[in-house]
Order: C-alpha cells, then structure tokens, then sequence
C-alpha cells in the first residue's frame, strides 16, 4: 500500500510540473505561443568592415537575403587597398553580388608599399 501511494505522490508531482511547463497553470491560453512556434526571421543581418589598420568603414544592417553595398575604399598609410575578404586568410574576395543570410565581418587585404618580399 505503501509503494502504492509513493508512485501515486509521484505521478502528481510530474502532471503538476508538465502542467505549469505548460502554461496550463495561470499560464497563456493562446496556441501561438507554443514552444514550437517558428521563430520570426531577423530583421537584418550585421555586415562588418575590418580595415585592418586602415580608416574606419561603416557597418551596414542589411535585410536576410539581402545584398551589402560596397562601401568607399579604406586608406592606410604606405599601402594600396586590394579589396574585402570573408576571411583573413585571404583566399578568395568577397562577392558583393551574395546574398547575406547571416552576420559577417569583411577584411581589408593591403598592398605594403615598403614591403621587399620577393614574390615570384
């Protein structure tokens, strides 16, 4: 009897969590706001210029699927400005024509007038 009524405390316990879980205690009555209602679409996404040393470029929120605009060229002393990257590695220039579906941060590549490194 004794085992009995333990699980039966139990059982209480647990439709009393799900049910304030739930919202089924003093909670919304309204179905939209389930758990498992989609989450709304951002209202835009952050695009960063990182000049790398050079003059300070703007940020642009841009809508979700949107396109950044391509800001003026950044200056730096003693260098050439040789376009945005998506990473610093360098590996291939950023494409302005992309679509945006997230926050991203753009790198200056410079062109070092003083530097004498052979590159052939």
């Amino acid at each position: 009897m004794r085992q009995c009524n333990f699980f039966a405390v139990i059982l209480c316990v647990l439709i009393f969590t799900a049910a304030i879980g739930t919202g089924g205690c003093g909670g919304s009555s309204n179905s939209f706001d389930s758990p498992h209602t989609p989450t709304p679409a951002p209202s835009g996404y952050t695009v960063i210029f990182d000049s790398l040393g050079g003059s300070y470029i703007e940020a642009q929120v841009v809508e979700p699927m949107g396109k950044a605009a391509i800001p003026n060229d950044p200056v730096k002393n003693d260098s050439s400005f040789m376009g945005w990257y998506p990473s610093e590695g360098f590996a291939f220039r950023f494409d302005f024509s992309t679509a945006i579906s997230r926050d991203i941060i753009l790198y200056a590549k410079w062109w070092d007038h003083n530097d004498t490194t052979d590159t052939d």
